[in-house]
C-alpha cells in the first residue's frame, strides 16, 4: 500500500506506544527510534521533525557583495530547533565550488536543542561580475541509545559581484582669449570622479536561508541506502520467512511498523510472565539434523535476546545484543556492534557453527526503493 501522510487524528493517539494504527483513519504508525524521549511519529525514509529540525541563517553584518578578485567571508549560524530535548551532531559541512567538495573546518559538533553555532564559509577569487551562488552541504544526525540515523541538507545563499570602478573623464576647455585666426592655444584639465565605489551594505539583522533535504547526495556518498545498487530500505518494508517453523517467525508480510526493529534470540514469541516474560519477535532454535528435535547444548549457546534487526540510515542492519558471540560472513560481531546487511551475506549466531545455523536475507525491490526482504535459515525446518 502506497504511503499517506498522517493526519490531525493520529497525532492525537501516537503518545500511546502499544497503539499500531490509529483507531479512527486506521493509519499505521511508525514511530522514531528516540520515541521514548520525542513522542514523534516518521515517514518511511524521512528524519524525525522532533529529532532532525535543522535551520541556516545568515548573520547580522555580513556583507554579501564584492568587487572582482576579491574574496568574501560569509558568516553563518547553524541552529537546532528541536522541541523535544534533542540534541543533534553535525557530522560535516561541505562548501561546493563547481563539482569540487570542500570540507569546512569545525571545532565542535553537537548542538543542543534550542541553541545554535557558528562558523564562516571563505569564498575563492570572483572572477566575474554578477550573482553567485554559494552552495553548502550538511551531513546532520540525530542518535539514540547506539544507534544513529543521518540525513543530509542543502543550503545556501548569493553573492553580488560587481565588475571594475569605472571612472568618467571630465574636459574641462578654456577658450578664454584664444586667437583661432592665429592658431591660439586650447588647454583642457581632466577631471575624474569615481563613481562605483559605494562600500557594500552589512545585513542589518540575521536571516534566515533556505535549507532542503538532500536524498540524492544521501544515496551517492552512502548516507543512507545502498549506494552500488541505488537502493533504500523504507521503514514499511515487508518482510517474509523461509526455512523457520510457523510459530518460529511473523507471518509473511510483517512490517517492523511501530516497533521499528525485530529482537531475534532464544527466547519463543509467546509471551508468558513467568517463563518468557520478554518474547522475541524472531525465535531462534538450534535443531538435530536427523531427528528434527531441539538440539539442546547448541540452543543454549544462542542468549534469550541474542540481536536485533533493524532499519537504520535506509538500510537492513543487525544489532549485536549478546555476550556469547556471533559472525556476520565469517567476521565476529560483538556485543553492540551495528552492522548494515547486504543481500548474500552470512549471519552465524553460533561461531564457529553454521552446520547448526546460519541466516541468509534477499532483497526483492522496485524503482531505487526494497519491496520485500526475506529472512531464511539454514539447515531449514519444516513447519
Amino acid at each position: 500500500m502506497e504511503w499517506q501522510p498522517y493526519r490531525p487524528c493520529c497525532h492525537r493517539f501516537a503518545g500511546d506506544a502499544e497503539v499500531a494504527f490509529c483507531p479512527e483513519c486506521g493509519h499505521p504508525f511508525l514511530r522514531c527510534m528516540a520515541f521514548a524521549e520525542c513522542g514523534s511519529l516518521v515517514g518511511p525514509t524521512q528524519a524525525c521533525p522532533v529529532c532532525v529540525a535543522p535551520s541556516l541563517m545568515i548573520d547580522a553584518g555580513a556583507v554579501v557583495q564584492s568587487k572582482t578578485g576579491e574574496r568574501v567571508s560569509v558568516p553563518l549560524i547553524l541552529r537546532n530547533n528541536s522541541t523535544g530535548n534533542r540534541p543533534i551532531w553535525v557530522r560535516q559541512i561541505v562548501k561546493l565550488t563547481g563539482t569540487v567538495e570542500e570540507p569546512v573546518a569545525l571545532t565542535w559538533e553537537q548542538i543542543d536543542p534550542q541553541t545554535e553555532r557558528h562558523f564562516t564559509i571563505d569564498t575563492p577569487p570572483m572572477a566575474e561580475g554578477g550573482t553567485h551562488a554559494l552552495r553548502m552541504l550538511f551531513v546532520i544526525a540525530s542518535r539514540y541509545r547506539g544507534l544513529e540515523e543521518a540525513y543530509a541538507y542543502a543550503g545556501g545563499t548569493t553573492i553580488t559581484v560587481s565588475g571594475p570602478d569605472t571612472q568618467q573623464v571630465i574636459q574641462n576647455i578654456n577658450l578664454a582669449g584664444a586667437q583661432f585666426q592665429t592658431g591660439g592655444m586650447v588647454h583642457t584639465a581632466l577631471n575624474t570622479k569615481d563613481r562605483g565605489s559605494s562600500a557594500p551594505t552589512a545585513l542589518a539583522d540575521r536571516a534566515v536561508l533556505p535549507m532542503e533535504r538532500a536524498e540524492r547526495y544521501e544515496l551517492e556518498r552512502g548516507i543512507r541506502g545502498y549506494p552500488d545498487k541505488g537502493l533504500r530500505v523504507p521503514r514499511t518494508v515487508e518482510f517474509a520467512f523461509s526455512g523457520f517453523r510457523a510459530a518460529e517467525v511473523p507471518p509473511d508480510g510483517t512490517t517492523m511498523a511501530a516497533g521499528g526493529r525485530f529482537t531475534v534470540g532464544r527466547n519463543s514469541r509467546s509471551p508468558d510472565p513467568g517463563a518468557n516474560a520478554a518474547p522475541n519477535d524472531i525465535c531462534l532454535r538450534a535443531y538435530d539434523a536427523r531427528t528434527g528435535q531441539v538440539d539442546e547444548p547448541a540452543t543454549l549457546a544462542i542468549s534469550r535476546h541474542h540481536f536485533d534487526f533493524a532499519v537504520v540510515n535506509d538500510r537492513l542492519c543487525v544489532h549485536a545484543r549478546t555476550t556469547h558471540g556471533m559472525e556476520l560472513s565469517g567476521a565476529p560481531l560483538a556485543s553492540g556492534t551495528l552492522v548494515a546487511l547486504k543481500p548474500g551475506e552470512r549471519l552465524v549466531p553460533i561461531p564457529g557453527r553454521p552446520d547448526k545455523l546460519s541466516i541468509q536475507v534477499a532483497f526483492t525491490s522496485s524503482i531505487g526503493s526494497v519491496d520485500r526482504i526475506t529472512i531464511s535459515r539454514t539447515p531449514g525446518m519444516a513447519s
